[in-house]
């Protein structure tokens, strides 16, 4: 689902005064977004994640997070859980958990550092669409974090054809983004659907009216823009069967670099 979030906008800030204009604007936030898409794993941090579910009323029926903290052990790096639904560990869990992480350490023992995963082909498609799909009006200049920002209302294209079933989302997307003036990175996004969106006829899947993206970045380091947050909200059916009504936060902090 961080798919919605890459409804963005970008470089030449300002410049761009058409949709046209802003299009090409956009294809080069994107190249930055791909450029720097593993930033996130050049750094230690913490990072807590919350996900709630949903009843058909909406009502909360099930709730958990998890706040895990990532940091060097004998020179590899590994993730260490520090807190499960706000409490820390017990002194027996943590003992455990130690242990399974000297295990792991020692596994790894002569073997190279391993690299950062790369973003899965249908991801990197989905987001190389974006300039066609979607149409980006400039909305203004606001102050986020002591820093300029460059504001985008965006919207679905009309003369856009989805090429495949995936990209029929875009037809349903709207919504804002902050980027930032200097470096032209995208600093906050959000994005609704505000339409139901039947996939095959809604016989392969629905994503329903309302569904939420939000998306928080910052500049970690000069020159290195992380995600600092992320929270998406979704009501989706898949193969007309299994119902999701869930809400996942994200949230990141304590940045340090690796090196």
């Amino acid at each position: 689902m961080r798919l919605v979030v890459l409804c963005l906008i970008g470089g030449g800030l300002l410049s761009g005064q058409t949709i046209e204009e802003n299009r090409k604007a956009i294809r080069k936030t994107i190249e930055l977004l791909e450029k720097g898409e593993d930033n996130q794993s050049k750094f230690l941090f913490v990072r807590r994640r919350e996900v709630r579910e949903f009843d058909s009323d909406g009502q909360v029926k099930f709730s958990e997070s998890h706040t895990i903290r990532r940091e060097v052990v004998d020179g590899h790096v590994i993730t260490r859980l520090i807190a499960r639904n706000g409490e820390a560990l017990s002194a027996e869990e943590q003992k455990r958990q130690d242990g399974e992480i000297q295990a792991q350490v020692a596994s790894m023992a002569g073997q190279p550092p391993k690299s950062a995963p790369k973003v899965k082909n249908e991801e990197a498609e989905i987001i190389r669409e974006l300039p066609d799909a979607l149409d980006y009006r400039l909305a203004g200049i606001e102050k986020r974090s002591g820093r300029e920002a460059v504001v985008y209302e965006f919207q679905p294209r009309p003369a856009y054809e989805p090429k495949k079933l995936k990209f029929r989302m875009f037809e349903k997307v709207r919504g804002k983004c902050w980027i930032d003036r200097q470096t032209g990175e995208l600093m906050l996004v959000d994005a609704v659907v505000f339409d139901d969106v039947n996939i095959g006829f809604g016989v392969l899947g629905r994503i329903a009216k309302g569904t939420e993206f939000r998306m928080e970045r910052r500049e970690a380091v000069p020159g290195w823009w992380v995600v600092e947050a992320q929270k998406i909200k979704y009501d989706a059916r898949v193969l007309l069967v299994k119902a999701l009504r869930r809400e996942v936060d994200i949230r990141y902090s304590e940045f340090q670099p690796r090196d």
